[in-house]
């Protein structure tokens, strides 16, 4: 690459971040040899600024798949959490002698549980383990903003 496009790289990425492109207009009529001509900076601005609005738009689209994401992750972790902390209280509890001859259970996770922690733990620990917090939809969307992100750039 030669050195002044990578400079106009750098004013671009600034512009886009401030969404103002003002700044390298300033900087590309300044810094080229060619006088300004108002048609031709004006192409550019709307070309910049769809550029930079679509940029923005994939980088909101990829935000809210990644939050959406990390919202799935921190529930299956709460689960998991719950559940060992409900499985360490069954054991604590058969250690002591507090189980009964009376068996618990629920209907979602089956019979034989000594206490209600061991039942409750089983019944927060199966979902977690089947909850897939990575949908096969936002890999697909992943890839067609990043597609489109890199198109822009």
């Amino acid at each position: 690459m030669k050195p002044r496009f990578l400079t106009y790289m750098v004013k671009y990425n600034k512009a886009v971040a401030r969404k103002d492109l003002e700044v390298l207009s300033r900087f590309v009529s300044w810094y080229a040899s060619l006088p300004d001509y108002p048609n031709s900076t004006e192409a550019f601005e709307g070309i910049a600024r769809q550029c930079m609005e679509m940029i923005v738009y994939a980088q909101n689209e990829i935000l809210q798949v990644r939050m959406r994401q990390l919202s799935l992750l921190k529930e299956q972790h709460g689960l998991f959490m719950s559940s060992i902390h409900n499985q360490g209280l069954e054991g604590l509890s058969l250690a002591v002698g507090q189980s009964s001859t009376y068996e618990y259970d629920y209907s979602q996770v089956g019979w034989g549980y000594a206490t209600r922690y061991g039942a409750e733990a089983a019944t927060q620990f199966q979902p977690a383990l089947a909850m897939n917090p990575v949908r096969p939809g936002d890999t697909v969307e992943m890839t067609r903003l990043d597609a489109m992100w890199t198109k822009v750039e």
